[in-house]
């Protein structure tokens, strides 16, 4: 994961740093303010010369869409809007699907599901080059984890007081991995983030791309 965070940032690690960072709650999220901190983190790593992923940029129209439609359809009308969106410049193109859902609010798990599938949308729309090989058909299946991430977030929280019972000391985010599918390690981490905006862990990182350590507080 590290790696691929070097190379690379998505949307997702772009997210989950608003979240770590303090800046969004991923219980109650905002689709208009995260769109305003999402568009200034990217701009934040731009500077820095990091490697932003042209599916980050596109997160950004997809958000502001989304932040647009909240707008709209909330029957709210915030004087600069359209002002301040002519400044913001992303080079994608100029059409983004429309999205099943123009809720306001979010969670974290649900904005990921909606923009995910708005992602997902906007790649079809895109000219392909044709292949040889015939693409075969995925079947995704919806399984507990979208149903009641609750339930695995205080199950981990258990887990958690057990193992700092045990030893007393800060807990390795990889002693927490049953399994090291990207999958697992980030739904876990996920899950950790839930509890360290709930004010039930501490997570620290002595360096930038360091381990992890959880601490139950």
């Amino acid at each position: 994961m590290e790696h691929k965070r070097e190379e690379e940032i998505t949307p997702i690690d772009i997210l989950l740093q608003l979240v770590t960072m303090g800046k969004v709650d991923p219980w109650n999220i905002d689709i208009v303010d995260l769109t305003e901190k999402y568009i200034e983190r990217i701009r934040e790593m731009q500077d820095l010369d990091l490697r932003i992923s042209a599916r980050a940029i596109l997160a950004a129209s997809i958000l502001l869409r989304m932040k647009t439609e909240a707008l709209l359809y909330g029957g709210e009308d915030e004087e600069g809007e359209e002002e301040e969106e002519e400044k913001i410049r992303v080079e994608v193109e100029p059409y983004v699907p429309p999205l099943r859902r123009v809720e306001r609010y979010y969670t974290l798990d649900d904005l990921i599901e909606a923009l995910m599938d708005a992602l997902e949308e906007a790649e079809k729309k895109k000219p392909k080059k044709k292949k040889k090989v015939e693409i075969e058909e995925e079947i995704f299946v919806v399984d507990d984890f979208r149903v009641d991430i609750e339930k695995h977030v205080n199950r981990l929280y258990e887990i958690v007081k057990e193992l700092y019972e045990e030893t007393k000391e800060k807990i390795p985010f990889w002693d927490l991995i049953f399994d090291p599918t990207p999958k697992i390690v980030a739904r876990t981490f996920l899950y950790l983030l839930f509890l360290a905006n709930m004010g039930k862990v501490e997570l620290i990182q002595e360096e930038p791309f360091g381990e992890i350590f959880v601490v139950p507080t």
